[in-house]
C-alpha cells in the first residue's frame, strides 16, 4: 500500500530512500492521537525546493520527538497575504484534524 501523498512528496525532490528515513514511506496508521498533518507553505519568493525539503525534515524530526507519525504532508505555494486567497492545502489539513483523522498539525 502506498501513501496518498507520495506524488506530492516526490515533487520537491525527495527520493524513496530519504522518504523511508523520514518515516514518510509507509502510510501512517493508528490512533489519531498519534498522527499529525504536516502543512508546509512557501511563504517567500526566495524559498526554493531546498527550503521546502528542509521544512519537511524539520517537521518530521519534531513529530518523531513528540511520538507522532505524519499522516499526510500538505504543500502550498500561494501567498496568504490577501483576504480573498484561499489556502486549500491548509483547509484540507485542518479538515483532517476536525474529521478526527489526526489530532495535530
Amino acid at each position: 500500500m502506498e501513501r496518498d501523498d507520495l506524488p506530492t512528496l516526490r515533487a520537491p525532490g525527495f527520493d524513496d530512500a530519504e522518504l523511508r528515513t523520514l518515516g514518510l514511506w509507509e502510510p501512517a496508521t493508528g490512533d489519531p492521537a498519534d498522527l499529525a498533518e504536516a502543512y508546509i507553505r512557501r511563504s517567500k519568493k526566495r524559498d526554493d525546493l531546498a527550503t521546502l525539503r528542509a521544512h519537511v525534515r524539520d517537521i518530521c524530526r519534531a513529530a518523531t520527538t513528540e511520538g507522532k507519525k505524519i499522516r499526510r504532508v500538505w504543500f502550498e505555494q500561494r501567498s496568504a497575504s490577501k483576504a480573498h486567497v484561499r489556502r486549500e492545502g491548509f483547509e484540507k489539513a485542518t479538515a483532517a484534524i476536525f474529521d478526527g483523522l489526526s489530532k495535530s498539525s
